[in-house]
């Protein structure tokens, strides 16, 4: 059985933060950002190293605008569904555990759903919303899912390690404990 987290929540609410400390406490789990492959993409495209573009989304809000609009307008014009099927694609290649940093928008959490709910593809699917308790106003933009569509609301605390230790065990045992309902369910 395999689990899938995926992480949603405003620009810089934290849903890096919280993916890195997953994987320190389960080193089993393999980070996987929609927006990677954007990044790759438009370093092609404007023919500038990809280290380059993957400072735009802390630079300045116009070159994180230029992200947006280029998946926004240009890939997502074509198929609302792309950036969220590139990972399935990745994932039906090498099956393991991930944590997608960057569910956004009900059309990535429906496809996500109709492909991994109730166990299918042997995988186990939650939703994170990651929500920052010292938020700034302006990234509070390009987020349809909301807290009420997740099973599990992670709060980002800031520097404050032992509220970020607790929440990271907690979601663990959450997703832990759903999985191993599953499988008793499947044997008996």
């Amino acid at each position: 059985m395999h689990n899938i987290i995926a992480l949603n929540g405003y620009a810089n609410s934290g849903k890096d933060f919280l993916c890195q400390k997953i994987i320190e406490k389960d080193p089993s789990f393999n980070r996987y950002a929609l927006a990677d492959y954007l990044k790759e993409l438009m370093s092609i495209i404007l023919n500038k190293p990809i280290d380059e573009i993957d400072k735009w989304k802390n630079e300045s809000v116009e070159n994180r605008q230029r992200l947006i609009d280029f998946s926004e307008k240009g890939v997502k014009q074509v198929d609302r569904e792309f950036w969220v099927k590139k990972f399935y694609m990745d994932f039906k290649k090498q099956p393991k555990n991930y944590i997608i940093t960057d569910i956004r928008y009900y059309d990535e959490y429906h496809y996500l759903i109709k492909k991994f709910a109730w166990g299918h593809e042997n995988t186990k699917l939650k939703f994170v919303y990651v929500e920052n308790q010292f938020q700034d106003v302006y990234t509070k933009c390009g987020n349809e899912i909301k807290s009420k569509d997740c099973s599990f609301i992670y709060k980002n605390y800031k520097d404050d390690d032992i509220k970020h230790t607790q929440q990271t065990d907690e979601l663990l045992n959450f997703i832990y404990e759903s999985t191993s309902k599953i499988s008793s369910k499947e044997q008996g």
